[in-house]
């Protein structure tokens, strides 16, 4: 994934296929690994961790400054200075969403996220989403995923006491009105139908979940979006008081913090400080996902497409950072052998701090596919390849050098200079850094980034059997109803 020339249009205009991570943009340009010097990755890895809980500002390789703490209302703030860079953006985000929708109310966490976002907050009055072009110029984004919901706003340097002003009061006193609610609730039901439903390549990504989770009619409920069509704006309005609070959340800024003439921590306990706490809530867990197959009739299609997703082990397990590094090196194998299609734009995604539990990939498959035969056998091949393959030490460097911000190590150079002109990328910090604060302490990336740092032989071959592992694969597959009657 590269970030698009106008990142306002790639990252911050309300669709349906925003949201899905950032980890397609650190693809390796190549995979195969020669063995590098696990003592010189090791010490690597020591000299770019982050710093741990509760230290003090930490200057990293790439001249960016760091920084983490918690208020005493629970509220955690996780700061990256960048020098030079476009502006700041903010993101406060919150350890619940999509999973935790009541029965009945799909769509209820993207509702309140847009109602939040967009309700009058002290002397600040309710905005539309039209009026965010104008007044949030360098991008903003609704985001929610399965346990997560963000909001982001990208402002200039100057505009920063201002924005978190508004931010604090948001948090502090949201006002949603009847007129705000009819707003949110128009832009949820056309982002889910479009997520679950219009268009091919987000309803299989959105999918896949529920076949995990053996929910079949999840998606058909999404689609209709008659789950927010009732929303009351008492119950929004309590819900919001509810969850939106600074003991569930996370405040994260990257950008030119040290250009804004401000005592960026001194600024934050003022605005946020004073805000009641409400109650904390556990992260919550992921919901138990199991190996399966399902074919979807599709009306509109003239051929098959379908995704394999792999079910990842658990964050917290040591052998994750391997996984991963593995998973990255398996999609950029994939993504030069299949390419795009004219429905798929990327035939590999695996959203790391968004949704750790499934790396997917969409082989290609041909019009007469009707079963799960084909697709498997091509996801087959894309992988035997890459076990049989070499990778150049360079090539592995650069995969590490490109990938490394996102577990909080410093940014690469091609990333350092467009920080300065993309606020695209200062929106993909910002949002990476704040999750990074929901899933685990700065002790746990620190450790996570070292283990990752050195793995001295990456080999493919190590994985292919967990990758290969039928009991570890959910498939899903849409196909033209006359070929599914005619197979």
């Amino acid at each position: 994934m590269h970030m698009n020339s106008d990142p306002r249009r790639r990252w911050y205009r309300p669709g349906p296929s925003r949201s899905r991570g950032f980890v397609k943009l650190m693809l390796a340009r190549s995979a195969g690994i020669h063995v590098a010097s696990s003592l010189l990755l090791a010490s690597l890895a020591l000299s770019l961790a982050p710093s741990p809980a509760g230290a003090d500002p930490r200057r990293l390789a790439d001249s960016t400054w760091t920084d983490s703490w918690k208020l005493p209302n629970g509220l955690r703030v996780v700061t990256r200075d960048i020098r030079g860079a476009a502006g700041v953006a903010m993101t406060v985000a919150y350890g619940f969403g999509s999973d935790q929708d009541p029965t009945s109310r799909e769509g209820w966490a993207s509702l309140l996220a847009y109602v939040d976002f967009l309700s009058a907050a002290g002397e600040y009055p309710e905005r539309t989403l039209d009026e965010l072009a104008s007044s949030r110029p360098l991008g903003w984004r609704i985001e929610v995923g399965p346990r997560y919901t963000r909001l982001t706003e990208v402002a200039k340097t100057e505009q920063l006491p201002g924005v978190l002003h508004q931010m604090a009061l948001r948090l502090r006193q949201a006002a949603p009105s009847a007129k705000v609610l009819a707003a949110a609730r128009k832009a949820v039901q056309a982002e889910l139908a479009q997520n679950y439903r219009d268009n091919l390549a987000n309803a299989l990504h959105y999918g896949v979940p529920s076949v995990a989770t053996a929910d079949s009619g999840a998606a058909l409920r999404y689609a209709g979006g008659k789950g927010v069509d009732g929303a009351a704006l008492p119950d929004v309005q309590a819900a919001i008081r509810t969850w939106y609070v600074p003991a569930k959340a996370v405040l994260s800024l990257a950008g030119n913090l040290s250009g804004s003439g401000i005592d960026v921590r001194r600024v934050i306990a003022n605005e946020f400080g004073s805000i009641p706490a409400g109650s904390p809530a556990a992260f919550p867990p992921a919901a138990p996902m199991h190996p399966a197959v399902r074919i979807v009739d599709r009306a509109e299609l003239a051929r098959p497409a379908g995704v394999v997703a792999i079910l990842a082990p658990a964050l917290s397990d040591t052998a994750h950072p391997s996984f991963f590094l593995h998973a990255l090196l398996a999609g950029s194998s994939v993504t030069r052998r299949w390419g795009r299609t004219e429905w798929i734009p990327s035939p590999f995604q695996y959203s790391l701090l968004d949704e750790p539990e499934l790396v997917r990939f969409y082989p290609p498959v041909t019009p007469s596919d009707v079963d799960s035969s084909r697709i498997r056998e091509e996801y087959r091949e894309g992988l035997l390849a890459l076990s049989q393959s070499t990778i150049s030490f360079e090539e592995y460097r650069d995969l590490l050098d490109s990938v490394r911000w996102l577990l909080g190590g410093p940014l690469n150079a091609n990333l350092r200079r467009r920080s300065r002109a993309d606020s695209g990328v200062l929106a993909a910090i910002s949002t990476t850094s704040a999750m990074r604060a929901l899933w685990g302490s700065d002790e746990f990336w620190s450790s996570y980034l070292a283990r990752f740092s050195a793995i001295d032989h990456p080999a493919f071959a190590r994985w292919i059997s967990y990758f290969f592992d039928p009991e570890r694969q959910v498939q899903l597959i849409f196909v033209p109803p006359f070929l599914h009657k005619k197979g």
